[in-house]
């Protein structure tokens, strides 16, 4: 699992100066407020208003969790590769893997390994994540790369299909006080490599948990990669998470999102599509209720001629619970033939639910197809009437037509026990 013939110093880079680094974006970086556009619906405020202990994950996290309070979160116990963090810890006590062909690491042993250093190309990771502009408009990037370092490192070789699905499951805990962490999932899948992942954000435990965490993921030319990203915290636990993708020629990447449940969410997901041939689908669903919120945020940037994105993001809202979406295309002046695709739709269940949207375009190239828009609203009344007029209770006709709703996001999901596991729980919350 953690293979320490790849580990192998680096004298010019070390983890301590890529931290300083870090910590000098982070000075004199105000606070994100509503007052900024970017952050205009999120209640930063409530992460700043209450005291996480940053430090507690290293004393017990390593003893906390055991395999019997986590079995009912698992997709499968057999048949996938799992592989447990508990607050940004890898807990390789807890993880199982099934394929020998991929690399597993904790995040600092990665940092120095070859396999890091070489062909992740360092450098180009750094000003992905550290660029003026993003850090300014979203701090917890260099917050965590300032003052975290747990987490973990894949890669997929050249050629490389991983068999069984690569499960991450993420848990926030908490026992005595409240916890916050940060880490970092970083993916690396070489050229024509194929793999299912699932990540998997849970929380256990009573207390208030915040998690900040940073997904980068490099996508090589012809890879396919098939990525279900599941969200379903308790109501004192949240997550602010940024995801970058960056894609070469001829590849793959499919990310379909699910958000269940959650205090406050803030979902932050950049695709660079800098290669030609390249598909980028990015579907997601927010089903809430209570007084949850999940504010999504996505860029698909397109770089390079001949690429193709389709991105669909639906909304389900019950009670207080708040949905967000900004999402913003660019297409570049190289490229050309691109095809973009972008809509957001919402289906608000009580009057004391909301949303705000707000698609973009940004095309600085003339032989493209782009489209985007919105739509929010109730259930369809003559759906419902017609359901009715066949004998079928009003709550089990409004049941079914959330189900539909939902379901053209569920299927896109490339993994039937995950999908099976989803369907069912959204019968038995709407019924």
């Amino acid at each position: 699992m953690t293979d320490n013939s790849l580990v192998a110093q680096s004298p010019a880079i070390t983890w301590a100066n890529y931290q300083q680094i870090a910590t000098q974006y982070t000075q004199n970086i105000p606070f994100p407020s509503q007052k900024h556009e970017e952050w205009k619906y999120f209640p930063v405020q409530k992460i700043f208003k209450t005291e996480f202990n940053f430090e507690i994950n290293h004393n017990i996290a390593k003893n906390t969790l055991k395999l019997p309070e986590i079995s009912h979160f698992l997709i499968q116990m057999e048949n996938e590769n799992r592989i447990v963090l508990e607050n940004g810890l890898f807990r390789e006590d807890l993880s199982v893997i099934l394929d020998k062909n991929f690399l597993i690491l904790p995040f600092e042993k990665a940092f120095c390994t070859k396999n890091f250093l070489n062909e992740m190309q360092i450098s180009i990771h750094f000003e992905n994540f550290l660029q003026k502009e993003k850090i300014q408009q979203n701090p917890f990037i260099a917050w965590n790369y300032a003052f975290g370092k747990d987490g973990i490192y894949i890669s997929v070789a050249k050629n490389q299909t991983v068999l069984h699905p690569i499960s991450i499951y993420n848990f926030q805990t908490t026992n005595t006080e409240n916890v916050g962490f940060y880490n970092k999932i970083i993916m690396n899948f070489e050229e024509n490599s194929h793999v299912i992942i699932n990540e998997m954000h849970h929380s256990i435990g009573e207390k208030a948990s915040f998690g900040n965490i940073i997904t980068d993921i490099q996508v090589a030319k012809n890879a396919n990669i098939q990525h279900h990203k599941l969200q379903k915290l308790h109501k004192k636990s949240s997550q602010v998470h940024y995801s970058v993708i960056t894609q070469a020629n001829d590849s793959v990447y499919t990310q379909v999102q699910v958000a269940l449940e959650g205090d406050f969410v803030r979902n932050t997901m950049d695709i660079l599509l800098d290669g030609q041939h390249v598909e980028a689908n990015m579907y997601g669903l927010s089903a809430l209720a209570g007084e949850s919120l999940v504010d999504n945020h996505t860029v698909a940037d397109h770089l390079q001629p001949n690429s193709v994105s389709n991105e669909l993001y639906k909304g389900i809202y019950q009670d207080k619970s708040q949905g967000v979406f900004n999402g913003k295309i660019y297409v570049r002046p190289d490229a050309q033939k691109t095809n973009a695709y972008q809509q957001n739709r919402n289906i608000l269940l009580s009057e004391n639910a909301s949303v705000n949207t707000k698609p973009q375009l940004e095309i600085w190239a003339d032989d493209v197809k782009c489209s985007h828009g919105a739509t929010t609203g109730k259930l369809d009344e003559n759906a419902l009437f017609y359901l009715q007029a066949r004998g079928i209770s009003k709550n089990i006709a409004k049941a079914l037509l959330v189900q539909a709703f939902a379901g053209e996001i569920l299927e896109k999901i490339n993994y039937e026990p995950l999908k099976n596991q989803l369907e069912a729980e959204l019968a038995m919350r709407f019924l």
